[in-house]
């Protein structure tokens, strides 16, 4: 990731860096049953509910970590 927007509701946007595109990274992400939009070629957006967990965004960092290797 490139660059984290400031968060002040439960909307995640963020630019993705080369190699990835958006569309690329959603692909991966999918794969790991993260789903996700683009909101641009080169930008996604997360989502979240109120049912959201601490472990569920402990499963996502590690994914998106996984990613990154």
């Amino acid at each position: 990731m490139e660059h984290i927007r400031p968060i002040a509701t439960n909307i995640i946007i963020f630019d993705v860096k080369p190699p990835y595109t958006a569309a690329s990274l959603l692909a991966l992400l999918k794969a790991h049953g993260v789903l996700a939009v683009a909101f641009g070629p080169q930008t996604i957006r997360f989502v979240t509910h109120l049912d959201f967990t601490a472990s569920m965004m402990s499963e996502l960092l590690d994914v998106l970590r996984s990613l990154g290797k």
